[in-house]
């Protein structure tokens, strides 16, 4: 559920509509700022019962911010995919934080390399889809990943959509088999 009577933030939507990236993925990131994903908070609000443990720790309550930014598992995923050895870089408290602050996270200057620039712009995007998706294979197809496959798909997603967007400039077209 959207937040009521609280006006969207421009930075967020500009940051989730202006970085091009896969259209499924910028409309989840889209739902997600929304607060309308059908996290386990969400589904109660709604009058659904259930567990309401998160799916990734089983410690804490499943929020859209507990699930992509505070999980233990989450946060494993974001030190993988950034190559954090330590625990100084802090994410943003919560999801519109996350994405409207992101871009001045950037530890290089990316006005110059536009393909840089994107793989910065999407790391949040496509670490959010893959956790959403390893939650979601957990609790509805009883598979689990550890933190480093989750961190293989994230950076394979990164590596391929950076390709395609390649092969889209120098008019290649990709023959895609695999679903992202």
């Amino acid at each position: 559920m959207a937040i009521p009577n609280v006006p969207p933030n421009p930075a967020q939507w500009k940051f989730i509509w202006d970085s091009p990236s896969l259209p499924k993925i910028d409309f989840f990131c889209w739902t997600l700022a929304h607060n309308s994903i059908l996290t386990r908070d969400n589904l109660r609000r709604r009058a659904m019962e259930g567990p309401s443990w998160c799916n990734l720790c089983k410690s804490e309550e499943e929020t859209a911010d507990h699930l992509f930014l505070s999980c233990p598992f989450a946060s494993e995923v974001w030190k993988g995919v950034l190559l954090l050895n330590s625990d100084n870089f802090e994410l943003p408290r919560n999801i519109p934080n996350l994405f409207q602050t992101w871009s001045k996270l950037s530890p290089f200057g990316l006005s110059k390399n536009l393909h840089l620039k994107n793989c910065w712009l999407w790391i949040p995007k496509f670490i959010c889809w893959k956790l959403w998706m390893e939650r979601n294979n957990r609790l509805f197809k009883n598979e689990s990943c550890n933190p480093t496959k989750v961190i293989i798909k994230v950076k394979a997603l990164l590596g391929e959509t950076l390709d395609a967007n390649s092969a889209k400039k120098t008019g290649k077209a990709l023959n895609r088999e695999e679903e992202l």
